[in-house]
């Protein structure tokens, strides 16, 4: 129970405060021109484009991209954008929990899962900045769980 509000209050906390700041201009506006372009045309995505990410993020984009293009929800672009990143660091805290109760105790991997979830460093780069890091720091394609 401790846990699952722990993960809901970094995820909401998160959600709450993306909106704040635009992002990293450049970067952000370069995701939202890839999901927009693999929306478009997601199979000619990296012949006819710039992209250089492995095709999970772009296919994570492409549905950024199509959630986007519906009116009524097309003024959260920034945030669907910034949404993968913010979703792998919950679930990057919630590995880090699994990880450290395997060899440690309960309440150190409560500790380590909630110093991940609200570390600073962490918080400003997706949910500020608008980075990716942590996104393939969690993807299936990384994970060791």
């Amino acid at each position: 129970m401790l846990l699952r509000t722990l993960l809901v209050l970094g995820l909401l906390l998160r959600i709450a405060a993306a909106p704040w700041i635009k992002g990293h201009p450049f970067d952000v506006s370069l995701f939202k021109n890839w999901a927009i372009s693999a929306a478009g045309d997601l199979t000619g995505f990296y012949v006819n484009g710039s992209g250089d990410y492995p095709p999970f993020y772009i296919y994570i984009l492409f549905i950024a991209g199509k959630v986007a293009s519906i009116p009524a929800l097309s003024q959260y672009f920034t945030l669907l954008i910034k949404l993968p990143s913010i979703l792998a660091d919950v679930t990057t805290a919630y590995l880090l929990y699994k990880l450290a109760i395997k060899y440690l105790s309960l309440e150190t991997g409560l500790l380590v899962s909630a110093f991940y979830a609200f570390n600073p460093a962490v918080f400003i780069n997706s949910t500020f900045w608008g980075q990716v890091d942590s996104f393939f720091t969690s993807s299936p394609e990384t994970s060791l769980l």
